[in-house]
């Protein structure tokens, strides 16, 4: 992870279709997994279930994209990267194909989860790649286009998950992922080469255990971890119960949901683009904490509103 075996790292500079490959890898599964929020009234009202049985096929889908995380780097570490990594948008494909044409709430739920797997293995082996192409230090300006992508996706997700919803039905939503998901393999397999060598698979040593066991040990990292990690669990808990305020409280379309999502991902942009330019000025560290301050207070005022 740390570039200790240069000699996995290409010889040829990356295309940019290969960039983009990587990209794309890394936004499809945040991109689907928020797409189709819009449409949960929709599915609830198909498949005649509660709001808590519709939203099984999101929570579950998180929690497997969370569980799936942890196994495809030591996969990779032992099997190569690209393999590893067609495979895991192969099942994002397959999970999205079923999706579509799921005939029971139960089949969309285990659908969802295996299209959620699958969509983790961009988010992990993305870095991984790049680490591999660019080295410890080189990759931190690449890397953060992947984070950029990461994020970004599921808030302009909404949008683009109810305009479809309100023009093909739910199932169209599962239709386009699936389209997106074949191009990326079609791209990583015409792109992408090996970047993690025979050698390099040979010497990767230490377990899965033990490195967690040691990064929970270190301070800085929790603190980064918990703070990015509150801060996306407030957006998630909002993403769970906004479709069913704006769809059957407030009487709106799924269209008019995933436009008021717009503020957020132009907010989070236009973030990301001033911090990049203060990092040099002020450090990481310090814009990360008045970030947070500043996360807190908002969250302080929305709740105030919302008592209000």
């Amino acid at each position: 992870i740390r570039g200790r075996h240069p000699r996995s790292r290409m010889s040829v500079r990356p295309s940019k279709l290969f960039i983009f490959a990587l990209v794309a890898a890394t936004a499809s599964g945040p991109l689907a997994m928020q797409m189709f929020l819009p449409a949960l009234p929709a599915i609830q009202k198909t498949f005649a279930v509660d709001a808590g049985a519709a939203q099984l096929a999101f929570s579950l889908s998180l929690f497997s994209m969370a569980v799936a995380t942890l196994a495809y780097g030591p996969l990779s570490d032992r099997f190569g990267r690209r393999p590893v990594l067609i495979g895991g948008m192969v099942l994002f494909f397959a999970g999205g194909v079923v999706c579509a044409v799921a005939p029971t709430i139960e089949i969309l739920i285990v659908a969802r989860v295996a299209q959620a797997m699958g969509g983790a293995a961009g988010i992990v082996l993305a870095r991984s790649i790049m680490r591999d192409v660019y080295g410890h230090d080189g990759s931190a300006r690449m890397i953060s286009y992947l984070l950029m992508a990461m994020i970004t996706a599921p808030m302009v997700a909404p949008t683009l998950g109810g305009v479809l919803t309100d023009l093909t039905g739910w199932r169209g939503i599962f239709v386009v992922a699936s389209v997106i998901a074949f191009g990326i393999i079609v791209l990583i397999y015409w792109q992408a080469p090996e970047t993690h060598g025979a050698a390099a698979r040979a010497a990767a040593g230490g377990g899965l255990l033990a490195g967690m066991v040691h990064l929970m040990r270190n301070p800085t990292f929790l603190g980064y971890v918990l703070g990015s990690s509150f801060a996306m669990a407030i957006f998630f808990a909002f993403l769970g119960a906004a479709p069913y305020l704006m769809v059957n409280t407030l009487g709106g379309t799924a269209s008019e949901y995933g436009l008021y999502f717009l503020p957020a991902p132009a907010a989070f942009i236009l973030g990301t683009f001033i911090s990049t330019r203060l990092i040099g000025r002020y450090g990481i560290d310090r814009l990360i904490f008045h970030g947070a301050i500043a996360t807190l207070v908002l969250t302080l005022a929305s709740a105030a509103a919302v008592a209000l």
